[in-house]
């Protein structure tokens, strides 16, 4: 979440998959307010999700949305002859034994990396989002000076996380970052 201006701020959390061969899915959105416009998404990549929740933070039901956006985004299927690994954070909406079994049972499998040991072993967090906010803050400044700071809006927001993570999720940097992670 950024505050650009005093009482102004939108919240948005940005949920992307990325694979050691440095390919990524498109984006998962989850956005604070209570109903959805397809505009918000607009100039995103065919397959972007968007969902709407009161505070913008992923829930119990918003993970089963998202292994079903994952799933139903993985090209050549997953299944149990072509298994597929997820490995997750240890936030408690991602745990529940039910999903886990459920998706194990379809070909999925998930691990969870240690609690306060994503900064070394997450390919993201090791690599990808300091860039990413530092690309985000440029575009995002550049933009609120050419609008005179006028109040950002939902639209303008996700085309700063777009520009921003074109420029930093790149195939190579995808790629060292899950080597030096030894992932």
């Amino acid at each position: 979440m950024y505050n650009i201006i005093p009482k102004s701020s939108e919240w948005l959390i940005v949920n992307y998959v990325v694979n050691v061969v440095g390919t990524t899915l498109p984006g998962f959105y989850i956005f604070r307010g209570e109903r959805i416009c397809d505009n918000y998404i607009q100039f995103y990549k065919l397959g972007t999700y968007m969902a709407m929740q009161s505070k913008a933070w992923m829930t119990t039901f918003l993970f089963k949305e998202f292994l079903y956006f994952f799933k139903r985004s993985i090209s050549s299927g997953i299944s149990l002859t072509n298994r597929h690994l997820l490995i997750l954070d240890g936030h408690g909406s991602h745990v529940t034994l039910e999903t886990i079994e459920q998706d194990k049972e379809f070909g999925l499998d998930m691990i969870t990396l240690p609690s306060h040991t994503s900064h070394a072993f997450q390919p993201m967090d090791v690599a990808c989002f300091k860039p990413f906010k530092n690309d985000f803050r440029k575009e995002r400044d550049a933009t609120m000076v050419k609008r005179n700071y006028t109040k950002p809006n939902k639209i303008t927001l996700t085309g700063w996380v777009d520009k921003a993570l074109d420029l930093t999720l790149t195939r190579n940097n995808i790629m060292s970052r899950f080597k030096s992670t030894r992932i």
